[in-house]
């Protein structure tokens, strides 16, 4: 049941990280692998703002949020587009998008150093009883804040008239700008969203288990894993997200903790055997 529990909790947070993954890969149709980097950016903006100068975290938690959301509007603003007016392509997109990702987690080493780091969990390292587990109070908020912000997500999506032209754009990008809809804000709030929910995901991890330069590249493989799982479909990310957390905690019980990532990669060569038509739209460069 611990296990169980365990993979419940981690599921949530990779759902999270996966879903501002998906939200860019609806709108924008490609995978931003620099989510990673971002991913990575809200942790240690917690911790360099909360921690390291100070100032707490209640005050570090916002602002890293808020350089989440930042970065992830440079990204689009200095790389993607300029890609963009000279062809660069879906898959010029996903090259540059990786090495960012690996530029960042280099910088994140260089800054502050490779040794494993952590945001203090004192005022919520309470630990409940639940069905014979264990689930910290940092794990709780964690579920609680994954489950508030897809609904935030489905309400804003379903309601608002920004919502509304980026189901648009998801649904047929060429006739919703046919019809006047302005790709390039859309695209840019798409990734603002995305990146505060990426920085979010971010700040539990490194409340719940521990910040290290290469949580970058490690949430994003865990992301794109979620978002296949899913079919691209970012509502669906929470049951995907759920269901690698438990892959992942639940091979512990069995395999060495080495077999983790291995675990999760078969269960999607696995999905893929029987859903190869789900990775049509992830290669297609229309």
């Amino acid at each position: 049941m611990q296990y169980l529990m365990n993979g419940i909790a981690a599921g949530m947070t990779y759902a999270l990280i996966a879903v501002g993954l998906a939200l860019v890969f609806e709108v924008a149709g490609f995978f931003n692998l620099a989510h990673g980097a971002v991913y990575a950016i809200g942790a240690y903006s917690a911790y360099f703002v909360g921690i390291s100068l100070g100032w707490g975290l209640y005050t570090g938690i916002p602002l890293a949020l808020l350089f989440s959301a930042g970065f992830g509007a440079l990204i689009l603003i200095s790389v993607y587009r300029p890609l963009e007016r000279v062809g660069g392509g879906p898959m010029g997109m996903l090259l540059s998008s990786l090495g960012m990702v690996i530029v960042v987690q280099n910088l994140l080493a260089l800054g502050f150093g490779d040794d494993t780091k952590r945001l203090s969990a004192a005022p919520i390292s309470v630990a409940y009883v639940i069905l014979g587990a264990r689930i910290t109070a940092v794990q709780l908020c964690g579920v609680v804040i994954t489950l508030s912000s897809f609904l935030a997500l489905w309400l804003f999506l379903r309601f608002s008239m920004s919502g509304v032209r980026m189901r648009a754009m998801s649904s047929n990008r060429q006739l919703a700008i046919a019809i006047g809809i302005a790709p390039k804000p859309i695209v840019l709030r798409a990734f603002v969203f995305g990146s505060i929910l990426a920085g979010m995901a971010g700040i539990i991890t490194g409340y719940d288990t521990s910040l290290t330069p290469t949580m970058a590249l490690n949430g994003i493989f865990i992301a794109v894993v979620v978002v296949i799982l899913a079919g691209g479909k970012i509502l669906r990310t929470l049951a995907a997200g759920v269901c690698v957390g438990l892959c992942r905690n639940l091979a512990v019980w069995a395999l060495p903790n080495e077999w983790q990532d291995a675990t999760v990669f078969a269960v999607l060569i696995i999905a893929l055997m029987f859903r190869p038509k789900s990775f049509q739209r992830f290669v297609s460069t229309d």
